[in-house]
């Protein structure tokens, strides 16, 4: 069973990302394959968006840590694109700065 919806503009997760055959001839991808590739897909987009909304929204690193009352080495892993970050950060994002973080980081969600 898929934890996400089906995208508007590619169908099925499960062959969004090119799942692999599931072994069993039927030429259909194996859905937990396709599942974790989008998982990893989403973690790895997500974290190069939101170091872009910190970017494009923020001065610096100590800009990002007042924002987001963070610790500056946190906001530093952000700015740098090393982690993201948790839930709590993401809402406070929204709740902050609803237009602009929406711009960044749900880029290609269907609405």
């Amino acid at each position: 069973m898929s934890c996400l919806p089906p995208h508007k503009s590619c169908g099925d997760p499960a062959t969004a990302l090119g799942g692999r055959s599931s072994g069993t001839g039927s030429g259909k991808p194996s859905r937990k394959l396709s599942e974790r590739q989008l998982a990893r897909s989403l973690r790895t987009t997500f974290r190069d968006d939101w170091r872009a909304f910190l970017r494009s929204e923020f001065e610096d690193p100590i800009d990002v840590a007042h924002n987001f009352a963070c610790d500056p080495d946190t906001a530093n892993n952000w700015w740098e694109g090393f982690n993201s970050p948790q839930g709590a950060f993401v809402r406070l994002a929204f709740l902050k700065w609803p237009e602009r973080a929406a711009v960044h980081l749900l880029k290609g969600i269907a609405s």
